[in-house]
């Protein structure tokens, strides 16, 4: 069973409660693809995966976790349970 993109995932701390759609495209972000390949891979427009990004980064920095750098969010994503650090062999490249 498939639930909607307006469920809200909560792998994470209180306070950081993320979309369906914001938890994926933080995770294929984080995990190596910039904006544009995260927009295509989900099937949305580009500014719409930025969007998606923005509120994420709202939501941590409410949270009190500011990520002014992709590293930053990255940290943030894998320690809450959005992302897994090493989803695939060899070293994860974080891009900005």
């Amino acid at each position: 069973m498939t639930s909607p993109a307006h469920d809200i995932v909560e792998p994470g701390s209180p306070g950081t409660r993320l979309s369906a759609q914001e938890a994926r495209v933080l995770a294929l972000y984080v995990n190596g693809m910039t904006i544009g390949q995260a927009a295509d891979a989900m099937g949305i427009r580009h500014d719409t995966a930025r969007k998606y990004l923005n509120r994420v980064r709202d939501k941590f920095t409410s949270a009190g976790r500011p990520a002014r750098s992709k590293l930053q969010l990255a940290q943030i994503a894998w320690a809450d349970g959005y992302a897994d650090p090493s989803p695939h062999e060899g070293p994860c490249m974080i891009t900005e």
